[in-house]
């Protein structure tokens, strides 16, 4: 009260409320600004110490001044702290999983050596794209979470703009090129190929049966027409749409239930080193010609929308594609879609025409907005790592349309799905 200038070993270090430029002189005369009463107690950062300090004993000097000579008042308190620098960077202590081989990698949970601020999700990169997410465990170990990168070496790193840093005075940033900040894994797949979807469903009735559409859970080598069985006799004739889609035809069946299944001496692998094999399976349709038209159908999907396609709000939301390939609209009041299949009412939509031979969109936003003539949105969101998604009829019980038991895992802006071209549609 009012001011002050301090000194260490005669180098200025501090002045508070006082005129002049730093290192300035001042005398007794000299006349403070004046401090607003009560003066509180105030910490100041010092420049750095190796300016002024030398070994061995140092003099710190205050001189106190007022704001008047005639001042009737004077108030000073003081205390010095220093505080040690640490100049460590912080580093990568442990990473789960472990480097090497796995067979699964959507998640690496990294410890640092110390508490650390400043984690973001992009700053870890596989195969040097930015990871999708974080999750702070505690100060020091985080979870990230992106999607599986393609079988084979993964090399984890860090973006070089990071700005991960410690808790220090000042802080340290973090090494990201230091001693086990880098690793890599060899990833191996051993799943086993599966049939994703079909068209028709799996135990559809349907009005005629001449050709079957299979989408497997990846690419598949060693497909013949005979792999497939239509009431124990093999299709006719088998077209790759892709690496994992199959169209397979042969002669219509007789009316009635229809038996399809996969024939037990079936050559067809995945791609993996070494492969692994199909398991088969078998499924069923009643072929009745004076069944119903065929029912809508989940054409196509998204379960990874970053800038594809914007919602009403324009916001970049997953979304589900509905198809109607019959010639006649069809009223979806009271039909489902959901991504559980413990929960085949998840999601009900309202009073909603579907013209013959027209589309539409759902976004699977989880804001469950279900009013008649707007944009539609889901209560749920998809998974990008695969996850059951189907189409059912008002009943509650009849799945239209469905991706089961999980669809595969998606990548970012990659729609999957039927093409809408030829009877039945292809996969695409």
């Amino acid at each position: 009260d009012d001011g002050f200038v301090a000194w260490i070993n005669g180098t200025e270090v501090q002045r508070v409320n006082m005129p002049g430029a730093a290192g300035s002189a001042v005398t007794t005369n000299t006349l403070a600004n004046n401090a607003i009463e009560p003066v509180s107690f105030t910490t100041y950062d010092l420049p750095t110490p190796p300016g002024y300090l030398v070994a061995g004993t140092n003099v710190l000097a205050v001189q106190v001044f007022q704001s008047s000579l005639a001042s009737s008042d004077l108030g000073f308190e003081c205390s010095l702290e220093s505080v040690l620098m640490e100049t460590n960077p912080p580093t990568v202590l442990s990473v789960n999983p472990a480097p090497g081989t796995i067979t699964n990698l959507n998640q690496i949970t990294v410890t640092f050596s110390e508490p650390v601020t400043g984690v973001a999700a992009a700053y870890l990169l596989v195969n040097g794209i930015g990871a999708a997410n974080v999750t702070a465990i505690d100060s020091a170990t985080y979870l990230f979470s992106f999607v599986q990168p393609p079988y084979g070496t993964v090399a984890i790193s860090w973006n070089p703009a990071q700005n991960i840093f410690d808790q220090a005075l000042p802080p340290n940033r973090f090494n990201a090129t230091g001693p086990g900040a880098t690793w890599t894994y060899t990833l191996v797949d051993n799943t086993t190929p599966t049939v994703a979807a079909l068209s028709p469903g799996a135990g559809a009735t349907v009005r005629s049966l001449t050709s079957i559409t299979v989408l497997f859970s990846e690419p598949v080598s060693g497909v013949d027409a005979a792999d497939l069985l239509i009431n124990n006799t093999p299709a006719s004739s088998n077209t790759p749409v892709a690496a994992s889609q199959y169209i397979f035809t042969f002669p219509e069946p007789a009316t009635g239930a229809v038996q399809v299944a996969w024939a037990a001496g079936h050559g067809i692998l995945d791609r993996a080193v070494p492969p692994n094999a199909f398991a088969g399976g078998s499924w069923s349709y009643h072929l009745d010609p004076n069944a119903a038209a065929a029912p809508p159908y989940i054409s196509e999907f998204m379960a990874s929308n970053t800038r594809t396609l914007a919602d009403e709000s324009g916001f970049y939301e997953d979304w589900i594609e509905i198809y109607n390939p019959s010639a006649v609209a069809v009223n979806l009041d009271g039909w489902y879609l959901t991504d559980s299949a413990g929960n085949l009412t998840k999601w009900r939509f309202p009073a909603t025409n579907l013209a013959g031979g027209a589309f539409l969109v759902v976004f699977a936003s989880g804001k469950d907005r279900r009013v008649p003539g707007a944009r539609l949105h889901t209560s749920f969101q998809l998974s990008a790592a695969g996850e059951y998604l189907g189409l059912v009829k008002p009943d509650g019980v009849t799945i239209a349309s469905e991706f089961s038991p999980v669809f595969p895992q998606q990548v970012p802006d990659v729609s999957y799905g039927f093409a809408q071209s030829g009877s039945p549609p292809e996969y695409t």
